[in-house]
């Protein structure tokens, strides 16, 4: 297999949740490396060579320019559902325009009915690149939530601290800094955004690849959530704060976070990438 390739993850000046990025890309780099291809990870479009695979598309049209080079396959990380602040005229017409690869079936049918057919389906999946921290020896966080704060989200954390669980939050924190909290939590939960309800593998990925347990609010079966299902625990978000009480009081989080990095571990990158990758060379 043969190729001249690079990940181009999208950063505007000053925006530094481009970093959300980073562990896809380090998968993705991981698994073409699995496959004997160099792709360095880029930030800066003058230093793209070969085919970008361009993380954080959506941020371009806000961007000078606001295009992407004419050798670049769109990998959408983004959650195709209304109310989407990024699903956006500008971002609908670069998907046009190029070749995308998107990480759930379920944002592939979304896409086409907005009349965007070139879409290859690339899922997530484990690289040993991904394996960043080890767990703190001393768990004094019961529970972390990290992201976008909103009212359905701020009900269950506080609902969590009335209950009597330490509960941490994060926003805009990233790299080791969030990862050294992350490895002092007994627990990370995730509560979706969105009604959609897709599951969020881009931000969980991170988490099974380094043996942390994860309470998910439950989500419809997408191809996403289907790879590792058996790895998390889910509820329902009326039963989020008593699963997370019994999680923690039982002790299940180790052997819960111990089974979400076998389950997630068997999907390599490297394997969903190769036809992938055969595919846009054909």
């Amino acid at each position: 297999m043969t190729g001249n390739y690079c990940i181009w993850i999208v950063t505007p000046p000053d925006y530094p949740h481009s970093e959300a990025f980073h562990e896809v890309a380090i998968g993705l780099q991981g698994g073409f490396r699995e496959l004997g291809l160099q792709a360095p990870i880029i930030t800066d479009r003058k230093r793209i060579r070969g085919k970008a695979i361009v993380l954080g598309a959506n941020l371009l049209p806000d961007m000078p320019g606001g295009k992407a080079p004419g050798k670049s396959i769109l990998y959408n990380l983004e959650q195709i559902t209304p109310g989407s602040e990024w699903l956006t005229q500008g971002y609908l017409k670069l998907l046009k325009r190029h070749p995308v690869w998107d990480y759930s079936q379920y944002n592939i049918e979304q896409l086409g009915r907005l009349g965007i057919q070139n879409i290859t389906h690339c899922p997530i999946g484990f690289s040993d690149a991904l394996q960043c921290f080890e767990p703190a020896p001393e768990k004094d966080i019961d529970i972390l939530f990290y992201g976008s704060m909103n009212e359905r989200r701020r009900h269950i954390l506080l609902a969590l601290s009335d209950a009597g669980l330490r509960v941490e939050t994060l926003f805009g924190v990233y790299g080791e800094q969030r990862d050294a909290v992350i490895a002092r939590s007994r627990v990370v939960l995730n509560i979706h955004y969105y009604p959609a309800k897709i599951f969020e593998i881009v931000r969980i990925s991170w988490l099974l690849a380094n043996g942390v347990c994860v309470v998910s609010e439950d989500s419809p079966v997408d191809s996403a959530l289907a790879s590792v299902q058996d790895g998390i625990i889910q509820a329902p978000y009326a039963g989020l704060v008593d699963t997370c009480r019994e999680v923690i009081a039982s002790g299940a989080w180790e052997r819960t976070g111990q089974r979400g990095f076998e389950t997630f571990s068997a999907n390599r990158q490297s394997g969903y990438l190769a036809p992938v990758i055969a595919s846009a060379a054909a």
